[in-house]
């Protein structure tokens, strides 16, 4: 009889260890989006450089949607929690695309998913060399790397090509901190590549 309760009482004690598994709370996903106006403008812009497609661009493998936090200078890990809305490259193609557009140095800009390459005088190229939330600069820092190029929409004429980067510090450690630095970080990006694009001496087609 006392097997019995034994039993019983080691049943009890298992069932109640499946439930509390089961009872944990469920996990959240949180996504961010980089969207806002990227009215970048620049000075005496006479949009005078032809017209420029850009093409989608590329990312170095490690660049995922997954938030990638950079832990110091040989290590990374991943956030499974906290991810982009879209791939970064995605995002940052079309950023670029908008912003170009309304920086007045170029007559015509658009994606060369809408329109065929071969109406514009010059093709934009880009990959995203790094993307991430840098933890080991002192403060923590939205960080982005990309190397573009130009060249002719028809024969290919190598034009300029450049990595540049843009860094921006965060307000506070939160994903969502981070992701409105990335957004200001990447504002300056293309302000840089619009800056450099007006100052070529051949851009017309």
């Amino acid at each position: 009889m006392k097997i019995f309760w034994k039993l019983c009482l080691l049943s009890v004690l298992l069932l109640g260890c499946g439930g509390l598994v089961k009872r944990n709370p469920k996990v959240e996903f949180h996504y961010y989006h980089l969207t806002g106006e990227w009215d970048v403008r620049v000075p005496e812009a006479r949009g005078d450089g032809g017209g420029l497609a850009i093409f989608p661009f590329d990312a170095a493998s490690a660049i995922e949607r997954r938030m990638l936090i950079r832990i110091s200078e040989t290590q990374i890990e991943y956030d499974d929690y906290e991810m982009w809305a879209e791939p970064p490259q995605e995002m940052a193609t079309r950023a670029f695309a908008e912003g170009l557009e309304k920086s007045g140095v170029f007559a015509r800009t658009a994606s060369s998913d809408d329109l065929p390459a071969d109406l514009f005088g010059r093709i934009l190229t880009g990959k995203l060399e790094r993307f991430e939330w840098d933890r080991a600069s002192e403060p923590a820092t939205a960080y982005i790397e990309a190397r573009l190029e130009l060249r002719g929409a028809n024969r290919g004429n190598y034009f300029w090509g450049e990595r540049i980067s843009a860094r921006e510090p965060l307000a506070e450690e939160t994903p969502a901190a981070y992701a409105e630095a990335s957004r200001k970080a990447l504002r300056r990006l293309i302000e840089q590549t619009a800056q450099k694009l007006s100052e070529l001496p051949v851009r017309k087609k």
